[in-house]
């Protein structure tokens, strides 16, 4: 069984060593997202979609992958099964959000990025590193307890400009019309991401949708036993 693992924002291939772990005999593959290449943040989403298809192909062919994307990676992971279902036996998109957003929540969205982006351009790396575990969505967790990665900052800076809600290619007919068979997962202490939950169910959004218990938003680091075996349950 062919996994493939897209990670999230200012995170690496490694944040997902511990749940690999316990999905024995699978052939594993985990692009750095922040390393200069084909799939970097300098990619528009229809463009890292075009070379993440590509690279797909070149590795597996025809054989459906089982694909899981974490907080920005599975928004990337979106664009791809909605542009070919067909590569994707199965998806889970841990700790997702659509990008649907009403006007006020894109200005808001926008100023969001403004300020980060001068953040990551002008701070030391050991403030940058509180101010970002400071934020609402790491509630229920201690703080800079994630190793961050040392990657390019313009990197990152193009990640929040390409791979913002802001920027999305998709819209709620193309979410609730999804052919690939979809799990959402959310942390139990993620408070605005359970929000998001709420918001995709509403809309009728395709998939099956997963609370895990004493988890927060960063469901690799809370619970990556509890996701291993619900994957292997279900796969």
């Amino acid at each position: 069984m062919n996994f493939v693992f897209l990670h999230g924002f200012w995170g690496s291939p490694s944040d997902f060593s511990t749940l690999q772990f316990h999905l024995p005999e699978n052939q594993f593959w985990a692009p750095n997202l922040f390393e200069e290449g084909a799939l970097d943040s300098s990619h528009s989403f229809v463009g890292w979609t075009n070379n993440f298809l590509r690279e797909l192909e070149k590795r597996f062919g025809d054989e459906p992958v089982h694909l899981v994307g974490y907080s920005q990676g599975a928004r990337l992971a979106l664009h791809a099964m909605i542009r070919k279902p067909k590569q994707f036996a199965k998806a889970w998109l841990l700790s997702a959000h659509p990008g649907q957003l009403d006007v006020e929540a894109k200005n808001q969205r926008a100023e969001w990025i403004r300020v980060w982006k001068k953040k990551f351009l002008e701070q030391d790396i050991t403030t940058l590193a509180k101010d970002w575990d400071r934020q609402e969505v790491f509630s229920g967790m201690p703080l800079s307890d994630i190793a961050k990665p040392d990657v390019p900052r313009i990197l990152l800076v193009q990640a929040l400009e390409n791979w913002s809600l802001l920027q999305h290619q998709f819209d709620w007919e193309d979410l609730r019309a999804l052919k690939t068979p979809t799990t959402w997962v959310f942390g139990a202490m993620d408070q605005k991401f359970l929000a998001v939950k709420e918001n995709l169910q509403g809309q009728d959004v395709t998939g099956d949708f997963w609370v895990v218990e004493r988890a927060s938003h960063r469901l690799l680091r809370d619970a990556p036993e509890v996701l291993a075996h619900r994957m292997n349950e279900r796969n």
